[in-house]
Formats: C-alpha cells, sequence, structure tokens
C-alpha cells in the first residue's frame, strides 16, 4: 500500500495574528490526529503528518511551530517549502513574477529553519 502524508502548508503572518495561528494550529493537528486514528482502525492504514515549513517564518514562529509539534506529536516536517520573498532574485527577470521561489536562491534562509 502506498505511503501518504497531509501537509500542512506555514506562511509567514503579522505578528497580531501569531497567537491566533497558534492556537488554531494547535487545535487542527489534534483534530487530524484524532480522525487519523479512527480512519486506522476502520481502514488499517496509518497515514504520516507532516508540517510543511516556509522559509520566510522568524524565529518565534518556527518555535512555535516546533513547540506544537512536540507537544501534539506529528509524524515529521517537510523543511522547506517555497519562498514568497523574491528580493532574493534582485533585478533578475523574474523578479517580478508571482509564485513561489525555491531552491538555491533560498538555500540560506532554508538552512536557517533546519537549524
Amino acid at each position: 500500500m502506498p505511503a501518504t502524508s497531509l501537509s500542512i502548508f506555514l506562511r509567514p503572518i503579522p505578528a497580531i495574528y501569531a497567537a491566533c495561528k497558534v492556537l488554531i494550529l494547535n487545535r487542527l493537528l489534534n483534530h487530524l490526529k484524532n480522525r487519523r486514528a479512527q480512519l486506522a482502525t476502520q481502514q488499517s492504514r496509518y497515514v504520516p503528518i507532516a508540517i510543511k515549513i516556509a522559509p520566510d517564518l522568524d524565529e518565534e514562529q518556527i518555535a512555535a511551530i516546533a513547540d506544537i509539534a512536540l507537544n501534539t506529536q506529528i509524524d515529521g516536517f517537510i523543511a522547506t517549502n517555497t519562498t514568497i520573498d523574491l528580493t532574493v532574485l534582485g533585478n533578475h527577470k523574474f523578479a517580478q513574477e508571482a509564485g513561489g521561489l525555491s531552491g538555491l536562491p533560498v538555500q540560506t534562509q532554508s538552512n536557517h529553519v533546519l537549524r
């Protein structure tokens, strides 16, 4: 049977909303874990839960997510996702394009999240 995982996509948010987002994430993960346990019994299959982290998060947001992950005992992280900060591209022709950026241009940010 192929493995399946759920990714929860976390983007940086203004500080005024951070506490609310932490509470929502905590409740969401607990709800998902409870529902997963029910389905695991019915389907005889365990589905891991992973949090996908954007490289744009600050220290406080990363610490809050790590605390939630430890408290809810999620299965893993996907570090990191794409960034919406295209300033690292400077004057490159794609600097004004919509969408996320990944790969070498965000390597430093991604490594920071891993630490």
